[in-house]
């Protein structure tokens, strides 16, 4: 039996700026979990493009977080990059439990 998608709806993603360099402090990444259990871990995968090459990161959030709820978590991850914009190349869910 194959496991389907992970029961989370990823709602932004997205790279914030150092107010005091020119650099990156972080990611705020929010989602919702739309299963039925709770979760306790979620992994997500993103890349960020600077201008020499792609910088992939994996980000982890844990917590407790209950069926409906959203969730908005700022993480340290591509801190201290040179920041392009608050895009990112991609960010999705890898798994969810």
């Amino acid at each position: 039996m194959t496991a389907g998608p992970p029961p989370v709806a990823l709602i932004a993603c997205q790279v914030t700026p150092n107010q005091m360099t020119r650099n990156v402090s972080g990611i705020r990444i929010v989602y919702k979990n739309t299963g039925s259990a709770p979760l306790s871990t979620v992994r997500f995968h993103v890349v960020y493009h600077t201008i020499e090459r792609d910088v992939p990161e994996t980000v982890v959030d844990h917590g407790s977080f209950g069926p409906g709820v959203t969730i908005d978590h700022h993480f340290d991850a591509f801190e201290g990059i040179p920041y392009l914009g608050n895009g990112t190349k991609s960010c999705e869910v890898r798994s969810a439990s």
